[in-house]
């Protein structure tokens, strides 16, 4: 009985570290904070609304670097920044593969390697 009460403590202390964490943005710590949390979060949500401010993050910074290339004359350069903006896709796809938003990021890396593709062609 007493485990319990101290796991149930524990289990506060990291929620408030946690809650505390996604207030000040920290999301990659609060992501790895909450997998210490024997009750799941989730059914506050916090835990994926986290995960979901991280994919979205990274899929803004892949889709600022395909708009980038796609604004590139260097062919070099312009390969560069698509298999870069593919890169931080497939990272963010391979760590969270059961997210709701993977398919989006699934059909942003389809788009890259299209890009690619057309690249290679002599097309882009």
């Amino acid at each position: 009985m007493q485990k319990e009460l101290r796991t149930e403590a524990e289990q506060q202390d990291n929620l408030k570290v946690v809650l505390n964490l996604v207030r000040s943005e920290k999301y990659e710590k609060q992501s790895r904070s909450s997998m210490n949390c024997r009750r799941p979060i989730r059914k506050s949500g916090t835990e994926n609304s986290t995960v979901e401010k991280i994919i979205n993050r990274e899929r803004n910074k892949a889709a600022k670097l395909f708009l980038t290339a796609r604004n590139t004359k260097n062919p070099a350069k312009k390969e560069e920044l698509l298999n870069s903006s593919y890169n931080t896709l497939k990272a963010v796809a391979d760590k969270y593969p059961s997210s709701p938003l993977i398919p989006k990021v699934y059909d942003h890396m389809l788009q890259v390697t299209k890009e690619l593709a057309k690249l290679k062609k002599g097309e882009g």
